[in-house]
Protein backbone atom coordinates (compact mmCIF):
# COMPACT_ATOMS: atom_id res chain seq x y z
CA UNK A 1 0.00 0.00 0.00
CA UNK A 2 1.28 3.47 -0.85
CA UNK A 3 -0.04 6.68 0.84
CA UNK A 4 1.93 9.23 -1.03
CA UNK A 5 2.00 13.06 -1.76
CA UNK A 6 -1.02 13.82 0.21
CA UNK A 7 -1.52 17.49 2.34
CA UNK A 8 -3.85 16.71 5.03
CA UNK A 9 -3.83 20.19 6.86
CA UNK A 10 -5.83 21.71 9.86
CA UNK A 11 -7.32 17.87 10.99
CA UNK A 12 -9.39 19.22 13.87
CA UNK A 13 -11.62 16.46 13.53
CA UNK A 14 -14.66 15.59 15.91
CA UNK A 15 -16.27 12.20 16.95
CA UNK A 16 -15.70 10.04 19.90
CA UNK A 17 -12.24 9.28 21.50
CA UNK A 18 -9.63 8.17 19.73
CA UNK A 19 -11.26 9.05 16.67
CA UNK A 20 -10.53 12.52 16.10
CA UNK A 21 -7.68 14.96 15.36
CA UNK A 22 -4.82 13.89 13.48
CA UNK A 23 -3.49 13.55 10.02
CA UNK A 24 -2.51 10.07 8.91
CA UNK A 25 -2.61 6.94 11.13
CA UNK A 26 -2.11 3.56 10.21
CA UNK A 27 -3.34 0.48 11.97
CA UNK A 28 -2.50 -3.00 11.93
CA UNK A 29 -4.28 -5.91 14.51
CA UNK A 30 -5.43 -9.19 14.47
CA UNK A 31 -2.70 -11.00 13.68
CA UNK A 32 -2.69 -8.61 10.12
CA UNK A 33 0.45 -8.08 7.95
CA UNK A 34 0.74 -4.50 6.90
CA UNK A 35 3.46 -3.16 3.65
CA UNK A 36 3.21 0.81 3.64
CA UNK A 37 5.05 3.44 2.13
CA UNK A 38 4.22 7.12 3.47
CA UNK A 39 6.60 9.26 0.73
CA UNK A 40 6.23 12.79 0.35
CA UNK A 41 3.51 13.94 2.39
CA UNK A 42 2.56 17.04 4.19
CA UNK A 43 1.01 16.78 7.46
CA UNK A 44 0.64 20.49 9.12
CA UNK A 45 -1.62 21.90 11.81
CA UNK A 46 -3.13 18.88 12.95
CA UNK A 47 -4.26 18.14 16.57
CA UNK A 48 -3.41 15.15 18.23
CA UNK A 49 -5.74 11.78 18.91
CA UNK A 50 -6.60 11.06 22.75
CA UNK A 51 -4.16 8.00 21.59
CA UNK A 52 -0.95 10.81 21.19
CA UNK A 53 -1.03 10.51 17.20
CA UNK A 54 -1.40 14.03 15.64
CA UNK A 55 0.80 14.61 12.05
CA UNK A 56 2.17 10.51 11.21
CA UNK A 57 0.88 8.15 13.33
CA UNK A 58 1.12 3.98 13.23
CA UNK A 59 0.62 1.41 15.61
CA UNK A 60 1.07 -2.21 15.66
CA UNK A 61 -0.98 -4.88 18.06
CA UNK A 62 -2.33 -8.04 18.53
CA UNK A 63 0.04 -10.24 16.73
CA UNK A 64 0.45 -7.70 13.83
CA UNK A 65 3.01 -7.08 11.62
CA UNK A 66 3.95 -3.49 9.85
CA UNK A 67 6.57 -3.39 7.17
CA UNK A 68 7.05 0.63 6.56
CA UNK A 69 8.98 3.28 4.29
CA UNK A 70 8.24 6.67 6.21
CA UNK A 71 10.48 9.12 4.19
CA UNK A 72 10.36 12.71 2.79
CA UNK A 73 7.67 13.69 4.44
CA UNK A 74 6.81 17.24 6.41
CA UNK A 75 5.97 17.60 9.51
CA UNK A 76 4.97 21.31 10.89
CA UNK A 77 2.98 23.18 13.51
CA UNK A 78 1.15 19.98 14.42
CA UNK A 79 0.32 19.19 17.89
CA UNK A 80 3.27 17.30 18.94
CA UNK A 81 4.42 14.66 18.00
CA UNK A 82 4.90 15.31 14.47
CA UNK A 83 5.14 11.73 13.85
CA UNK A 84 4.57 8.36 16.39
CA UNK A 85 5.46 4.74 15.90
CA UNK A 86 4.00 2.19 18.81
CA UNK A 87 4.27 -1.59 18.94
CA UNK A 88 2.00 -3.14 21.60
CA UNK A 89 0.29 -6.37 22.44
CA UNK A 90 2.83 -9.10 21.03
CA UNK A 91 3.60 -7.41 17.65
CA UNK A 92 6.18 -6.47 15.37
CA UNK A 93 7.29 -3.54 13.65
CA UNK A 94 10.21 -2.66 10.84
CA UNK A 95 9.87 0.71 9.87
CA UNK A 96 12.82 2.99 7.95
CA UNK A 97 11.74 6.87 8.65
CA UNK A 98 14.36 8.48 7.28
CA UNK A 99 15.08 12.28 5.68
CA UNK A 100 11.79 13.46 7.19
CA UNK A 101 11.64 17.26 8.11
CA UNK A 102 9.80 18.11 11.49
CA UNK A 103 9.68 20.88 13.59
CA UNK A 104 8.57 18.91 16.89
CA UNK A 105 9.40 15.19 17.88
CA UNK A 106 9.72 11.93 15.79
CA UNK A 107 8.66 9.19 18.99
CA UNK A 108 9.02 5.32 17.71
CA UNK A 109 8.17 2.70 20.93
CA UNK A 110 7.81 -0.67 21.79
CA UNK A 111 5.91 -2.88 24.69
CA UNK A 112 7.19 -5.73 26.50
CA UNK A 113 6.94 -8.80 24.21
CA UNK A 114 7.14 -6.56 20.73
CA UNK A 115 9.37 -5.99 18.70
CA UNK A 116 10.46 -3.17 16.93
CA UNK A 117 13.22 -2.85 14.29
CA UNK A 118 13.90 0.66 12.38
CA UNK A 119 16.81 2.97 10.87
CA UNK A 120 16.07 6.13 12.07
CA UNK A 121 18.63 8.30 10.55
CA UNK A 122 18.87 11.46 8.66
CA UNK A 123 15.90 13.37 9.51
CA UNK A 124 15.77 16.75 9.89
CA UNK A 125 14.28 18.78 13.32
CA UNK A 126 14.74 17.35 16.58
CA UNK A 127 16.27 13.95 17.42
CA UNK A 128 14.06 10.65 17.27
CA UNK A 129 13.01 9.69 20.61
CA UNK A 130 12.61 6.59 21.83
CA UNK A 131 9.75 5.39 24.62
CA UNK A 132 9.71 1.97 26.11
CA UNK A 133 11.67 -0.82 25.31
CA UNK A 134 15.16 0.43 23.13
CA UNK A 135 14.98 -0.67 19.42
CA UNK A 136 16.81 -2.70 17.57
CA UNK A 137 18.83 -2.29 14.52
CA UNK A 138 16.75 -2.76 11.38
CA UNK A 139 19.00 -5.76 10.04
CA UNK A 140 17.25 -7.97 7.44
CA UNK A 141 13.78 -6.50 7.76
CA UNK A 142 12.41 -5.87 4.44
CA UNK A 143 10.24 -2.60 4.05
CA UNK A 144 8.83 -1.54 0.75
Amino acid sequence: MAVNNNTVINNVGEGTPGQEGGGIVVVAFNNAALQISLQGNQLRGNATFSNGFSGLGMVSLDNAQIFANVRFNTFTANAAPGFNAQATGSSNICLKLNNNTSDSVLIVGRAVGTTFRADTLGNAGPPVVESGLPLQPIGNCVVP
